[in-house]
């Protein structure tokens, strides 16, 4: 009988995991905005589930092709580049993390690279899964070629590529000193980084840097210690590999090594100026220490994590005046000095910003002409990538802490004209790195200043169409950036994928009434607590930066008022969780507390 036929029915190819979990019916295969219809009732995110599913039967006349258009849509889908040759970005992106959730190490709440868990006990949406991905191909690929060598014109090569791009990271190794034949342990990690700051697009890229890592790393762990300060300096310069993300807990990475690199510095004694006296070439070890402090400063900025050193259990002094003609390792000592401001003021948690501000003024007065980004008249200086990461690094800081300052009631960020302004001037001295070739060999600490940098573009409304332009090629630049850093760089290619994510849900509000004025008159913060010179900050000719008028429109009306609107509803983003249950406060900070000793350049 009719009413007895068994219908035929399509099963879906293309399912995503919250439907999954629940055993429910899924139409994300037939959706065009790659949320299916479940996910936007429910407002939560539509995760692809990538596991194989059985064909099962089609309807008569039901083309074939429909499916592996929609999966590969879903994998290639806009916004998103198609991962290059010999490197699939796939997998079931969220389950891994979802099943073993104490792999997920500690990003504190106030990090801009924190991510809020999903509600419902949904798994995240990042690519947790990539490095995997990658690193078992690694590994499959080392299996095959066991024996894998550098030979001498590639050694030299990369020997060269390591001076010429880490120079100002490093200033405590003189290429010109190591024999890579009677320094082994040291030749290994420097082999290393210096072949990370190649271009590496694909897999197969990677494979030279990962046979160097795993040698690197067999020669740190069969070390028997004679030379101390030798193997300092490898695990202080193996700590460049950074192929898994910061999310995931690992004993292969930046955060591990090092934090292995400061314990042995300790166990040395290098934290005690009285120390020095007694070792060999004191002051390229006062160099090995402070890059360590710097190291520190940096990975407790990122991650929201405690420095494992605090300033007041060390004595030693700052690196003295380094060769004047040099300008990386000029460079390399201006950023000690800044990274001293952003330590006070990390440690000290301080209430009000005005101080650190202060300090960062008087850093950029003192500065060298020479290392500074203008001459006197004005005039763009030549271009130095060591200088560039310098100020990129400078205009970091004033975001990192001005987020911090830029609290409503409810205790979210407001993006200010003033971070506005200094993620304009970053993504300006990327673009000059970009167009100079040196973006694809910047190191793993760009993916943070990137993340910094994106955020104020993301929720900067405009109603100027020239200008809203600009911020679209601004945050297009930055994609670029971390596309070329997301094979070597497991963080980069986190913050890659967050940094789409944020955009696209900034994109989908825009056309709510969502957008409301976020400023106040003065400076970007509250009238009740204004933070005084911040107009200083930026001593650079209108032309520099799109938006360095924003710090002008507290004396100005009409137009401004269309060009400093924020997307207030997006700063709600589970993507972003501003709770600052473990932030760094700025509190009970005076001028003093940042000597000119340690400022001038």
């Amino acid at each position: 009988m009719e009413r007895n036929r068994i219908v035929s029915r399509t099963r879906a190819r293309v399912i995503c995991v919250p439907c999954h979990e629940r055993k429910v019916r899924c139409d994300l295969q037939d959706s065009h905005n790659k949320v299916c219809s479940n996910c936007r009732r429910l407002e939560q995110h539509c995760i692809p589930r990538r596991g194989r599913r059985h064909k099962g039967r089609m309807l008569a006349g039901e083309p074939a092709d429909i499916f592996r258009q929609s999966d590969s849509m879903l994998r290639n889908g806009a916004g998103e580049s198609t991962p290059p040759a010999g490197s699939p970005i796939v997998g079931d992106r969220a389950t891994s993390a979802y099943r073993n959730p104490g792999s997920r190490s500690f990003i504190a709440s106030d990090s801009v690279l924190y991510e809020a868990p999903l509600s419902g006990n949904i798994p995240s949406a990042s690519s947790l899964d990539d490095w995997k991905q990658i690193e078992q191909q690694l590994q499959d690929h080392s299996r095959r070629n066991i024996t894998a060598q550098v030979g001498e014109p590639l050694g030299r090569a990369l020997c060269d590529s390591f001076a010429e791009n880490l120079g100002h990271w490093y200033p405590f190794v003189d290429i010109s000193e190591i024999d890579l034949q009677t320094s082994p342990l040291l030749g290994k990690a420097l082999l290393l980084a210096g072949s990370l700051t190649r271009r590496i697009e694909t897999v197969d890229d990677l494979q030279i840097p990962y046979a160097l890592y795993q040698q690197a790393k067999e020669k740190i762990n069969s070390s028997s210690g004679d030379d101390p300060m030798t193997l300092l300096q490898a695990i202080t310069i193996i700590a460049y590999w950074s192929l898994r993300p910061p999310s995931v807990v690992s004993l292969d990475g930046p955060w591990h090594w090092a934090g292995l690199a400061m314990r042995l510095a300790l166990q040395i004694g290098m934290h005690r100026e009285s120390t020095y006296s007694r070792l060999q070439d004191p002051a390229r070890c006062r160099l090995i220490w402070w890059h360590l402090m710097n190291s520190d400063v940096l990975q407790a900025a990122c991650w929201g994590r405690p420095c494992l050193i605090q300033f007041s259990s060390q004595d030693v002094q700052l690196p003295q005046q380094l060769d004047l003609t040099n300008i990386p390792l000029q460079a390399s000592e201006g950023i000690t000095r800044l990274l001293l401001i952003l330590r006070k003021a990390m440690e000290l948690e301080v209430s009000s910003p005005s101080s650190t501000v202060a300090a960062l003024i008087d850093w950029h007065r003192a500065l060298p002409l020479q290392l500074k980004l203008h001459n006197l008249a004005g005039t763009r200086n030549t271009y130095v990538r060591a200088i560039n990461e310098m100020f990129i690094m400078y205009f970091a800081i004033i975001i990192h802490v001005l987020f911090r300052h830029d609290l409503d009631k409810d205790r979210r960020p407001r993006a200010s004209p003033t971070t506005i302004v200094a993620s304009s001037c970053m993504i300006r001295l990327y673009e000059e790195m970009y167009y100079h070739e040196h973006a694809a060999r910047l190191g793993s600490v760009h993916g943070f200043f990137l993340m910094l940098a994106a955020i104020p573009q993301i929720f900067h409304r405009t109603q100027i169409a020239e200008k809203e332009t600009l911020r679209e090629k601004e945050l297009d630049l930055i994609c670029a950036i971390l596309k070329h850093l997301r094979v070597k760089f497991g963080g980069s290619n986190m913050v890659l994928n967050r940094i789409l994510r944020l955009r696209a849900e900034s994109q989908s509000n825009a056309g709510q009434d969502s957008v409301a004025d976020a400023y106040s008159p003065a400076g970007g913060v509250s009238a009740e607590d204004p933070i005084e010179g911040v107009d200083q900050l930026f001593p650079f000719p209108a032309d520099f930066s799109t938006n360095l008028d924003l710090l002008q429109h507290g004396e100005s009306v009409g137009e401004s008022h269309e060009d400093v609107m924020i997307d207030v509803l997006a700063f709600e983003s589970s993507l972003i969780d501003w709770s600052m249950d473990n932030s760094s406060n700025f509190h009970a900070m005076t001028a003093a507390d940042f000597p000119l000793s340690a400022m001038s350049a």
